[in-house]
């Protein structure tokens, strides 16, 4: 099956646009014409991208954006298709009521980060400031709602076009940010902790610390035994991010040298597939990403493919530039800190496009819908809102077929500090994405 589409100008944008709803979202092929005799005498699934209002098949609007270079200010107006939310409205007659092409590629492509705009105290583009949250669908993968919705429609009014139904699949990620509390971090940094807690006062941390580094007591983020044996029991495929970066403000793992930290990534990547975590301040700077991505090739004997930002950090377009040159096929950075929900606007995993260059790359971006931390340290919810939030996502993931990813860390399954009650959480959230439920396409 193939979709014909008929346009004035065949665009980069508009391939794209068309790639991630047709390609990857629907599961079907797709070509672009401007020869309107060819147009005419296809025998198939047609679209009409043009102004003209009388040619055969499904009419859709352009707004125009998709025919232009570069990022100016806008802010798409709010729609609405049979109460579906949708941007970029026509406010003409047509089977498809928005330029779907447009508001793909808006979304898709994160146009409104490469904008000027406000950023967290992190430097990050936050939830808050994106058109899905002030609009109210952040929290729907609403690009794969809308391909089915047309995709529906196409069915209703072609004869024998059925469209390929998809299979919803769930991988939990895992950010190792800090291997250990206690254990294995050298003597300076030992002392120095026993001096913190001394000069603090807190006793109880400074008796598990000695308790814990004199071997008296298990690491309270050890965790991996656990989170081993829950993925095996539930069969839950797992990625885990390793960071790697030397010891900074903002990067305070174990040391990369510990031959416990490297035995224990070893351990892991021979059960689930690994990636490395850049840390905090290799968007600044090139040499400390190839340090990083070297520390894990060397540990894991193997390429390294995936990749997810320490922090969530991203500098669109630089840091996927430098990831594609690097070799890092798969990014799962693509969510965000403050809120749950669907930051490209899809739970498909889609290439990235790079807006200054105006082309599609080979690096696929793998969407997360929910992080531990954000229900926890940013949204403030108890361990029993968490879970309602994590069956939410996991719904709305469901409904389309689509790719479930979530994000948790080593840490909130320890049951210490902030994350007590929490390793229950991430067990019904294992539970939940894996439970067997009737799902859309």
């Amino acid at each position: 099956m193939k979709i014909l589409v008929f346009t004035d100008q065949e665009t980069n944008r508009l391939h794209y646009a068309c790639t991630v709803l047709f390609v990857y979202v629907l599961g079907v092929e797709f070509e672009l014409t401007n020869d309107g005799e060819y147009y005419r005498n296809f025998d198939g699934v047609k679209i009409n991208y043009t102004g003209e209002a009388d040619l055969a098949g499904l009419r859709i609007v352009p707004h125009g954006l998709l025919f232009e270079k570069g990022v100016h200010d806008i802010v798409p107006e709010l729609g609405e298709w049979d109460e579906l939310p949708v941007l970029f409205p026509s406010g003409a007659a047509a089977d498809c009521p928005f330029d779907i092409f447009t508001a793909t590629f808006f979304l898709s492509s994160r146009y409104e980060e490469h904008l000027p705009f406000i950023a967290d105290s992190n430097g990050r583009f936050d939830a808050e400031n994106a058109i899905a949250f002030k609009y109210g669908f952040l929290k729907r993968p609403i690009i794969d709602l809308w391909a089915y919705k047309l995709a529906n429609h196409i069915e209703s009014t072609e004869a024998k076009v059925i469209f390929p139904k998809r299979t919803y699949t769930y991988t939990s990620t895992l950010d190792i940010d800090s291997a250990y509390a206690y254990r294995h971090k050298g003597l300076m940094r030992t002392l120095g902790g026993i001096a913190k807690d001394l000069v603090s006062g807190n006793g109880m941390n400074l008796s598990q610390r000695v308790k814990t580094v004199l071997g008296l007591a298990p690491d309270p983020y050890d965790t991996y035994d656990l989170l081993l044996e829950w993925h095996k029991e539930l069969r839950v495929p797992a990625i885990f991010f390793f960071l790697l970066a030397d010891y900074g403000m903002n990067d305070k793992n174990v040391p990369f040298s510990s031959t416990k930290y490297q035995s224990l990534i070893k351990r892991l990547a021979d059960y689930h597939k690994v990636g490395i975590h850049p840390g905090f301040m290799s968007n600044e700077d090139d040499e400390k990403l190839d340090k990083e991505i070297l520390r894990l090739s060397k540990i894991t004997l193997r390429e390294v493919e995936r990749s997810r930002q320490h922090f969530l950090m991203l500098r669109l377009p630089r840091t996927y530039r430098k990831l594609i040159a690097k070799g890092i096929t798969e990014d799962y950075t693509m969510g965000f800190a403050s809120q749950p929900g669907f930051r490209l606007g899809t739970c498909t995993p889609i290439p990235f496009y790079d807006l200054e260059y105006e082309s599609t790359t080979k690096l696929l971006l793998y969407p997360f819908a929910v992080m531990d931390a954000t229900l926890n340290m940013y949204m403030k919810l108890t361990p029993d809102e968490a879970v309602d939030v994590c069956q939410e996502m996991v719904g709305e993931v469901k409904a389309v077929n689509g790719s479930m990813i979530s994000l948790w860390h080593n840490e909130s399954v320890s049951e210490k500090w902030h994350w007590k009650g929490w390793s229950e959480v991430y067990r019904r959230m294992l539970e939940i994405g894996t439970s067997s439920v009737e799902t859309g396409r």
